[in-house]
């Protein structure tokens, strides 16, 4: 499954996922794409940290954790493990979490 965070501008990711969806999920409702990969799992992500505060309050963001289990399973896609982020905003994550979102 992936795992799916809410990520604070110039914060390390990091505590629980908000959420575990099969990688099929998040690509059709989330909107997830292999070239959105910032960083392979082994690294600390952190998004903005040189920009941290320069804009007003801090920006949210969705990102993507896959794993070796779950992109073993795509790897004829072109799937590789770790983070990626998704265009779309903490809210419509939400909705969509919630059942509110339109499939496709």
């Amino acid at each position: 499954m992936a795992k799916i965070w809410q990520a604070e501008e110039g914060k390390p990711l990091g505590g629980a996922p908000v959420a575990e969806k099969p990688l099929d999920w998040c690509v059709e409702e989330l909107g997830l794409r292999r070239l959105s990969r910032l960083a392979p799992p082994s690294e600390t992500l952190v998004i903005g940290a040189d920009r941290h505060g320069q804009f007003g309050d801090q920006r949210c963001f969705v990102v993507v954790g896959l794993d070796d289990e779950e992109t073993h399973a795509h790897s004829n896609e072109g799937w590789r493990s770790g983070y990626y982020l998704v265009l779309i905003s903490v809210d419509g994550l939400k909705s969509k979490l919630s059942g509110g979102g339109t499939s496709h």
